[in-house]
């Protein structure tokens, strides 16, 4: 590796976007970095703020730069961006970050260690993104699981949990039918880590998750009594009976006994 290179990896590092110009202006390209410019879009990605007082926001208008850069240079293709996208979502980079690396052709399916980037989200801004990209909040992992309880699961929960959980419930409810136990699971994970809980900000979002989860399932209560009326008629004719009879008895309470309303009878 040439000196040129050596200084486009290093500056890629620190997120220095007009050092990276300098060093592609010199003759370093991105495809001396292990034939690809891969490796430096997750250098980016993954790269902390230069500087300790640097705002994560500023941050990502620096990572967004840089991969502006590489993408100039013919360095941020399909399973580069693909690749960033894992690392931008696992480490909870912003949506614009996201936003473009799914633009330069990130896949939204990619997997880690058989999980989907629902199951390891850390934004809920970002787990909309990904949900309107085309993930489905419902995808399972290799090993079954559905992303609502090993999101909760987590004994280092990220900050948004509780917004991250309202998002995926807003998704609507699996097509398989089986989201009532993806609750289910989710809610008892939810109580127990509320249990471990001594920060009191910690306890707070928590205790969010698990109200989310609550009302939740009783909605998926409601919505599968609703489905078994829809499809057995019987049950149908005995709701409507009844809200006749419900109707008829109003009428009958408000009619008096010769005719005469409750009001011309004051």
């Amino acid at each position: 590796m040439d000196g040129k290179t050596g200084w486009l990896i290093h500056t890629a590092g620190r997120l220095n976007v007009s050092g990276m110009r300098t060093a592609l202006s010199a003759g370093a390209t991105v495809h001396e970095v292990e034939g690809t410019g891969r490796f430096l879009a997750e250098l980016v990605v993954s790269g902390p703020p230069p500087k300790p007082t640097l705002t994560e926001e500023h941050a990502d208008e620096c990572r967004l730069a840089a991969l502006r850069l590489i993408r100039e240079h013919d360095g941020l293709d399909a399973d580069a961006a693909t690749a960033a996208l894992a690392i931008a979502v696992r480490e909870a980079r912003g949506p614009a970050i996201v936003e473009y690396l799914l633009k330069c052709g990130g896949d939204v399916t990619v997997r880690q260690g058989g999980q989907t980037l629902l199951h390891r989200v850390r934004r809920a801004d970002v787990a909309s993104l990904l949900i309107a990209a085309g993930l489905s909040a419902h995808e399972r992992s290799t090993a079954g699981e559905h992303p609502l309880p090993v999101l909760v699961q987590r004994r280092h929960m990220p900050r948004e949990l509780a917004a991250i959980v309202k998002v995926l419930l807003a998704a609507g409810p699996d097509p398989t039918g089986r989201t009532p136990y993806a609750h289910a699971a989710a809610l008892m994970s939810a109580q127990m880590q509320t249990r471990g809980a001594w920060r009191l900000s910690e306890l707070r979002e928590r205790h969010g998750v698990v109200a989310a989860l609550l009302k939740a399932a009783v909605w998926e209560r409601r919505r599968h009594l609703l489905v078994a009326v829809v499809r057995r008629p019987e049950l149908q004719q005995a709701l409507q009976a009844a809200g006749a009879a419900t109707a008829k008895a109003g009428v009958a309470g408000a009619v008096g006994g010769d005719g005469t309303s409750a009001t011309e009878a004051e």
